[in-house]
């Protein structure tokens, strides 16, 4: 055990021993390494200064010797730190010293110390630098880093030429490292202020939806609780105008205009366009100067869309009473006025009531309706049939009509998402085709987000598609072509009729 342990200990100072040149020569090397980068540094201050820029290159390199210094007894022992440890002073610029600890060198025993042999600065320039800038750099440099030319210290400027970094490169390059925040901040604007934004419109437009809704469901709800009550299974009773017979034609109130000065009233200024019709049914076997006097006294829209009314020999007589100056008698002219208004708000009934009675009722409830009429009066259910047009008629209508339509009613307000809610594909995919590809990417995702609506809810939004196509074709604004409609139902009429069997008798 005893040798082993010897073995060890000769093992261990031996590598002590080899191990102190190395620790020697790093120490030498670092001090070196110190030395030149201190004088890089500040040579690198003084030319640029002296050129302007930082085009150029400095390298430094110092020559270094070791000489063994004289034994420890020649030591001055009031520099001694603890025994054995001198401090030493080195000069190795003129006026500029450095204190140290010097290593004692384990061969020699004696301290180590680094001695500048001498200083070499090269100094390479750009090739385009003037000459005088170059001899000024050769001879200033020694002077204030304070060189000992008589040791050899020498300062060497070579012309080379460097490549030329382009302006912008250099721009660049100096941007780039900064350009990262910016760009950041740029992706999150685009980020909130794009899909986020188009993503919160449609959230509130959703909401909205909804709540016309829900508004919509609440006040047929109310409809029905306050009593309203039906002619037909299926059919409802339109809301009567608000006012009086007497007050001839409905009462508009108007919320915060100003009120118009009374002006002198004029003869049958209760005929409007809600009881044109009626007016025409009053009148209709009137002779022509009775016509014409009653025309002489309504606005012009009015008299035009009466005389569309009228037939042909009729409005040919009426124009010439029209034509031809008359004086009438006043007494006449007010009993034809109180006769008619007195009897103009109690006609009830015709083909276009009528209509408006089938317009809200459903489909089926319609065909029932015009099959039992035509058992009565086929000419007038075959009227009827060309002048009502179902929710589903759509798909026979061209993309320009349906266009049309389709503007009007969201000019009205009424909701495409919830009137297609319902609808079968055909008809989305009809109305889809009109829209712009934004228009069916927003409509498609409102139906989505709509979520389950009652049915009534639907249909009352139908039906208010189906009074704009009304609305729209007694202005003149669409025609349609109701050929394709009457195909459709003689066709469907032929799927639905049941064959009789025939059956041959046999002889016997």
């Amino acid at each position: 055990m005893k040798r082993y342990t010897k073995q060890i200990r000769y093992a261990f100072l031996t590598v002590l021993f080899f191990s102190f040149p190395l620790v020697y020569s790093l120490t030498l090397t670092e001090e070196k390494i110190s030395l030149e980068k201190s004088i890089q540094n500040r040579c690198e201050e003084i030319i640029q200064k002296i050129l302007g820029n930082k085009n150029f290159v400095v390298l430094v390199n110092i020559e270094i010797k070791t000489p063994e210094q004289t034994p420890q007894s020649n030591i001055d022992l009031s520099q001694q730190l603890y025994p054995g440890a001198y401090i030493r002073e080195e000069e190795y610029l003129p006026g500029v010293t450095y204190s140290y600890l010097p290593v004692t060198n384990p061969l020699t025993n004696l301290p180590m110390q680094l001695v500048i042999d001498k200083i070499i600065i090269n100094v390479a320039v750009d090739v385009s630098t003037d000459q005088d800038i170059v001899n000024r750099i050769k001879s200033e440099i020694p002077t204030l880093l304070g060189l000992n030319l008589a040791r050899g210290d020498v300062v060497n400027v070579t012309k080379i030429k460097f490549q030329t970094i382009p302006t912008w490169q250099m721009i660049l390059e100096q941007a780039l490292p900064h350009l990262y925040l910016p760009f950041l901040i740029f992706v999150l604007a685009l980020f909130l202020f794009g899909p986020m934004t188009h993503f919160f419109k449609t959230i509130v437009k959703a909401v909205q939806l909804r709540i016309e809704a829900d508004a919509r469901l609440r006040a047929t709800e109310k409809t029905e609780v306050s009593g309203q009550t039906s002619l037909l299974p299926g059919l409802e009773v339109p809301s009567l105008p608000t006012g009086t017979p007497a007050a001839g034609g409905t009462m508009e109130l108007t919320i915060g205009a100003k009120k118009e000065e009374k002006v002198q009233r004029k003869h049958f200024d209760f005929v409007n366009k809600n009881n044109l019709k009626n007016l025409w049914y009053l009148v209709k076997n009137e002779p022509p100067s009775v016509i014409a006097l009653i025309l002489s006294f309504l606005p012009s829209d009015l008299v035009t869309d009466f005389m569309s009314m009228l037939d042909t020999k009729t409005q040919a007589k009426v124009a010439l009473e029209l034509a031809s100056v008359k004086m009438p008698d006043p007494q006449e002219v007010k009993e034809i006025e109180e006769s008619i208004k007195s009897r103009i708000d109690y006609c009830i009934g015709g083909e276009d009531y009528f209509l408006s009675l089938l317009d809200k009722a459903d489909k089926e409830v319609q065909q029932d309706i015009l099959q039992t009429l035509s058992m009565q009066d086929p000419e007038l259910a075959e009227r009827l049939r060309q002048k009502i047009f179902l929710f589903e008629d759509i798909l026979f209508l061209d993309k320009t009509t349906l266009q049309k339509i389709l503007r009007e009613a969201q000019r009205r307000g009424i909701s495409l998402a919830i009137m297609l809610k319902g609808a079968s594909e055909e008809i989305k995919n009809k109305v889809m085709d009109c829209l712009t590809e934004g228009g069916r990417a927003m409509l498609a995702e409102q139906m989505d987000l709509l979520g389950e609506i009652g049915e009534k809810v639907i249909k009352d939004e139908q039906k208010k598609l189906v009074s704009v196509v009304r609305d729209l074709l007694n202005t003149g604004e669409i025609s349609i072509d109701r050929s394709k409609f009457v195909k459709e139902q003689i066709e469907k009429q032929k799927s639905m009729t049941i064959e009789p069997e025939i059956v041959e008798k046999k002889k016997s």
